[in-house]
């Protein structure tokens, strides 16, 4: 369903999302959509070398492209 979200945002305002939602562990959960020229996972890198505690699980992400 997020990930949804993330598509509808991205296609009306052509810009990258980053969309999260309250898992049942009580983690936010996420789902990325970037736009050509930008690769999504670049801009997570740089939000985790800043402030790694906010994206826990970002080494054990699928990434692919569409």
């Amino acid at each position: 369903m997020i990930g949804i979200l993330a598509s509808r945002i991205k296609e009306k305002l052509n810009r990258p999302v980053v969309a999260f939602a309250a898992g049942d562990d009580g983690e936010l959960k996420g789902s990325a959509r970037s736009v050509a020229g930008f690769h999504i996972r670049d801009g997570l890198d740089a939000v985790a070398a800043k402030h790694p505690q906010l994206l826990k699980n970002l080494a054990a992400m699928q990434w692919r492209r569409a």
